[in-house]
């Protein structure tokens, strides 16, 4: 998650908050895909540190999909 975040530069806290910034909409989107796929967290529980509903999520980890399939340097951050 971390090298996500610093792939972004973005600073923690503002996963917090209700922000849609393309970069910082971008690092959510590939937080959520990595947490609900690879490390098994449930929709709500990421929702709650991103500020996002479960659907949002689920939406927001699709988008993530697609980004790691278009960034190779993304994908080996990530180990995929």
């Amino acid at each position: 998650m971390a090298r996500v975040i610093s792939h972004y530069q973005v600073a923690p806290e503002r996963l917090a908050l209700p922000d849609k910034e393309r970069f910082l909409a971008k690092c959510k989107a590939v937080l959520c895909h990595v947490a609900l796929r690879h490390l098994g967290m449930s929709g709500a529980e990421i929702g709650g540190k991103t500020v996002l509903s479960p659907s949002g999520v689920t939406g927001a980890a699709r988008r993530g999909e697609g980004l790691l399939r278009t960034d190779e340097r993304l994908r080996r951050l990530v180990g995929g």
